[in-house]
């Protein structure tokens, strides 16, 4: 399993590093060709044709993914130019001292999504936007585009990633009009909206207010500038907001906590074994905590890799760990093949593979020495 999943990882890395990240016809001759020869030879040849399977499927995969993303980019006729759009607000806007920073899903007259800054000035107020309100706004939009440097952040990769299709900004106009308020008290945007909301009278007066607002439903638009450059100058920015390490511990903490409570109770035990409801717990909890941050890319990766552990564990199956990282890494990569452009795939999985192979290593030593002792 652990061979297979690195074969479709290194798949979809070939294709990420294309000069253009759209599958060609001749690509697709070139994959169903090779995909027929291996099939030729894979009763001489099993183990090798399976890998040469997995990673040709996840050359394939990431082709379809990249190119379904670059094909709903927004024509060169609405670029660089005012045009009225109308559209939905998604996730939670970021409201700073001169702007207003959110997600905009256009309906009409294009359909995409747009990164866009709506500024403030002396005598212009941004309105406050909610998630989910349909707005009809005058933009200017523009293709993305970043610095070439070779040692700064590749913003255009990260929109990509992101599955943005432009950037751009509000016009100051009186076309500018809200059409329909959202109505929903149920969509989980809308419940993060109320908790910022409703904690921020009290999260003002602390002086950490807005990183435990980040730790909660994960937005990080309330923490200060001062609290950024400490975070930058520690190396810690990853730990500002709800990530796999925390979402790990909550539920792994919530696993351990029903086990101990569970097997105070024989009757319980009977009924259902304490690991068993831990992991349920561990479960729930894992996408409780997940769903309160939005289900942004970091946190259903770490909420894949918590469930492919608890699930188990449930399903009483007693996989090598080895396994059940090979499986998560899977999982991941076919939820979205755009998380090798991530930083954050890589360290995720990168300090998983690193903690595994650490505690395998202590466990020989320990036998080790075990064996040895015995000997005296």
């Amino acid at each position: 399993m652990f061979i297979y999943a690195l074969n479709f990882l290194f798949g979809i890395l070939l294709f990420s590093l294309k000069n253009t990240l759209q599958i060609t016809n001749d690509e697709w001759v070139a994959f169903f060709v090779l995909f027929l020869v291996i099939l030729a030879g894979f009763k001489r040849y099993k183990a090798i044709s399976l890998g040469l399977i997995f990673f040709l499927l996840g050359f394939a995969w990431m082709g379809i993914i990249s190119t379904q993303v670059l094909n709903t980019q927004i024509t060169e006729k609405y670029l660089n130019k005012p045009i009225l759009v109308t559209g939905k607000i998604v996730k939670l806007p970021e409201k700073t001292k001169h702007n207003t920073k959110f997600f905009f899903q256009a309906k009409s007259p294009f359909s995409g999504q747009l990164k866009l800054a709506w500024y403030s000035h002396k005598k212009v107020f941004v309105p406050e936007l909610q998630v989910g309100d349909t707005w009809r706004l005058l933009l200017k939009i523009k293709h993305n585009n970043s610095y070439q440097n070779l040692s700064g952040f590749d913003y255009e990769k990260w929109l990509f990633y992101k599955r943005i299709d432009a950037t751009g900004y509000v016009k100051n106009s009186s076309f500018n009009q809200l059409i329909e308020p959202n109505q929903s008290i149920s969509s989980i945007d809308k419940i993060r909206q109320t908790i910022r909301q409703t904690l921020s009278p009290i999260l003002n007066q602390q002086k950490f207010g807005g990183v435990l607002n980040a730790l909660i439903i994960g937005d990080r638009s309330l923490i200060s500038n001062q609290h950024w450059e400490l975070f930058k100058a520690t190396n810690t920015t990853h730990l500002s907001v709800i990530s796999g390490l925390h979402i790990g511990l909550i539920s792994g903490f919530a696993f351990l906590l029903v086990q101990f409570f569970w097997r105070r109770s024989t009757r319980l035990s009977l009924i259902l074994p304490a690991q068993i409801t831990g992991a349920y717990f561990g479960l729930f909890v894992a996408f409780l905590y997940a769903l309160i941050a939005g289900f942004s890319i970091p946190t259903g990766r770490a909420f894949i890799m918590a469930s492919v552990v608890f699930l188990s564990i449930i399903l009483k199956r007693h996989h090598n760990i080895w396994q059940l990282y090979s499986l998560a890494l899977l999982l991941v990569l076919l939820n979205n093949p755009l998380s090798v452009l991530s930083v954050g795939f890589w360290l995720s999985f990168y300090v998983v593979a690193v903690i595994i192979y650490g505690t395998k290593q202590h466990q020989k030593n320990l036998g080790f020495i075990a064996s040895s002792t015995s000997n005296y």
